[in-house]
């Protein structure tokens, strides 16, 4: 009997034929799968991972040792300022003690020349009270005299003037004039004996060298 497909009653393959097309279908690579197991981490994801950190740590090792050697540089800097201030105010310091002992020089130059001028004054005020004591002069008036001179000294010698010792000295070069000499054994040789006209020193310094008289030994006699 002759089956038209177009009819309804037409009827499937048999069981046989429905296996045989079952069998050419083979299904590859399917395996069970745990639903808690948690999912699969790809190879790929931990390299660009461990990259990353890499890359953190790289990065992260230039900066400190950047700021390291910021840091070691800003210290170098201050340090180089410090001794740079430390020698400016070591050279105003000298140059401010210089300047004091220049102007003290100044001052101290300029006020024994008019202490040098002021000398014979001095010693005309000494040949007048030598007068008064010969009785030269009236009583009163050598009074008066001692006094006026007794006064400039005093203001000369808080200025820096100093006289200089004579008689009973030992005669010195440096303060001394020997204007003239004594032949006596009451005083032993190069002893002053007699002051001719006072010296001076002042601040430290000899302004007039004291014209004096000193001691030597006697000639031998036959």
């Amino acid at each position: 009997m002759t089956h038209d497909p177009r009819r309804g009653d037409a009827k499937p393959q048999n069981a046989e034929g429905t296996k045989a097309f079952d069998d050419d279908i083979e299904i590859i690579g399917m395996e069970a799968v745990d639903p808690d197991a948690p999912p699969p981490s790809g190879d790929a994801g931990g390299e660009d991972d461990d990259r990353e950190s890499d890359q953190e740590r790289e990065s992260e090792v230039p900066e400190d040792a950047a700021a390291s050697a910021e840091e070691t540089g800003g210290e170098a800097r201050i340090a180089a300022l410090e001794n740079d201030l430390l020698r400016v105010r070591a050279d105003f310091e000298n140059f401010r003690k210089r300047q004091q002992r220049e102007v003290g020089e100044i001052r101290a130059f300029a006020a024994s020349a008019l202490v040098q001028q002021l000398l014979p004054v001095v010693d005309n005020f000494k040949r007048a009270m030598q007068a008064g004591q010969d009785g030269e002069i009236d009583a009163g008036f050598h009074e008066g005299i001692t006094m006026i001179f007794k006064q400039l000294m005093e203001t000369l010698e808080k200025e820096g003037l100093e006289p200089i010792a004579t008689e009973g000295e030992e005669f010195d070069p440096n303060l001394h004039e020997a204007v003239a000499r004594e032949e006596t054994r009451e005083a032993a040789a190069n002893t002053i004996t007699a002051e001719l006209e006072p010296g001076y020193c002042f601040r430290s310094r000899l302004l007039k060298a004291a014209r004096v008289r000193v001691a030597v030994e006697p000639a031998e006699t036959d």
